[in-house]
């Protein structure tokens, strides 16, 4: 899946875009990892307990996925942890726009 950039209206600094859909609503979802600590990342909604935010696509959720196994500054029990958390994630329902 592509976001068209037309529609998008930010990405946050922990890889959150919002964009906008038919209708006019904005829509969040993630992006990526890379940036682990960062407000709004992956990192925070682990500790803190937030509701996920929905991958862009399953292509991105396994991007990240695959980078959480190789990123080497990750300790294994941290890796671990997100691995779960970023595998529990749903990914955004494209087939529900109109």
């Amino acid at each position: 899946m592509t976001v068209d950039l037309r529609t998008l209206h930010y990405v946050t600094p922990g890889g959150v875009s919002c964009i906008l859909v038919a209708g006019g609503a904005t829509v969040a979802m993630r992006q990526h990892t890379v940036h682990l600590d960062q407000p709004w990342g992956v990192l925070e909604e682990l500790e803190r307990g937030l509701a996920p935010v929905p991958w862009a696509s399953s292509e991105e959720r396994d991007a990240a996925l695959s980078w959480l196994s190789t990123a080497p500054w990750i300790a294994d029990a941290l890796r671990a942890r997100l691995t779960r958390h970023v595998r529990s994630t749903p990914v955004y329902d494209w087939g529900s726009q109109g």
